[in-house]
């Protein structure tokens, strides 16, 4: 039930320790917290992409990682794009959109809708209105980013991307692995329901766990009853 919002962002930002024996409790520090890395010529270092943000780190790598200011928005689901686009400059991408950001002045801006300001609250939904999923920029300067839902999109231009041709969508049908993952997410259900799609998974959550509860209940009741 808390795979998708709204129940997703009451959690999203929670941190809980690592589970003994499990994969996670592992001594290694950077157990599944790295998520993009980049070297810079320009500032003789790296910056590293974790799931706690994006910091400085010197060459040689033996003292302590900077955090970088004026981060932009990253989806709880991870870094997408992450390249240097000029100098100083980054551009960085996920479910939450895509931004160019400059940590020197600390600051990021939407990069597919410039007068769209960024928003700053850590706990909003973890998916914005551009899925960005990969970015490409062409050889005549056209820059594309691949929306999840939407498909592949030419950022500032009203043309359209290469249309997929028929034969490979005759010859590629949906693998078993992408069909479940679509009864997994609940998105099935979109072309029945539109958006309330996204209620299906977290109500049967809800259900399932009442069902389990109270099914509890009435079995030590009917325990205790017995016993007396």
């Amino acid at each position: 039930m808390f795979l998708r919002p709204p129940l997703l962002i009451t959690i999203a930002n929670s941190r809980v320790g690592k589970i003994p024996w499990s994969v996670l409790d592992a001594p290694n520090p950077w157990e599944d917290k790295l998520r993009a890395v980049i070297f810079d010529e320009e500032i003789n270092g790296y910056i590293f992409g974790t799931n706690e943000g994006f910091y400085f780190a010197h060459e040689e790598l033996s003292r302590r990682m900077i955090p970088l200011p004026g981060q932009p928005l990253i989806s709880v689901m991870g870094i997408n794009v992450f390249t240097k686009t000029s100098i100083g400059s980054y551009l960085v991408g996920s479910f939450n959109g895509l931004y160019e950001w400059d940590p020197e002045y600390g600051l990021s801006r939407n990069h597919i809708s410039p007068e769209i300001p960024q928003n700053r609250n850590t706990r909003s939904k973890p998916f914005g209105e551009e899925m960005v999923s990969g970015y490409l920029k062409l050889e005549n300067g056209r820059e594309v980013y691949f929306d999840y839902n939407r498909g592949a999109k030419i950022i500032n231009s009203s043309e359209q991307f290469t249309v997929m041709p028929a034969e490979i969508l005759e010859k590629s049908p949906m693998s078993w692995w992408n069909f479940s993952l679509e009864v997994h997410t609940g998105r099935i259900f979109k072309p029945l329901t539109g958006n309330l799609y996204v209620l299906i998974v977290p109500l049967l959550g809800i259900f399932g766990t009442i069902m389990v509860i109270s099914g509890f209940i009435v079995w030590i009741k009917l325990y205790i009853r017995k016993n007396r």
